[in-house]
């Protein structure tokens, strides 16, 4: 099984181009403010229905969470 980081600095920009709070994100997808505060903080992982619905919410791919994870894996560098 591969496992990919998740790039929680792009959430957490993509919540503050569009002035979200942790609490106006843990609403989009349905979790209390408390999970939503330790999955963006990385001590609770993110699945990826959640990370769908962030994608979605943000109008955005959700490989943008892990691009550059995918672009090294294939030995493309990725723009940064």
């Amino acid at each position: 099984m591969i496992v990919y980081d998740i790039n929680l600095k792009k959430i957490k920009g993509l919540m503050a181009e569009h002035g979200l709070t942790q609490k106006d994100l843990a609403i989009v997808i349905d979790l209390s403010p408390q999970q939503m505060v330790k999955k963006l903080d990385g001590r609770a992982d993110l699945k990826v229905g959640e990370l769908l619905k962030i994608a979605n919410h943000f109008g955005e791919h959700p490989s943008i969470f892990f691009a550059e994870q995918f672009a090294q894996s294939e030995g493309v560098i990725a723009n940064r």
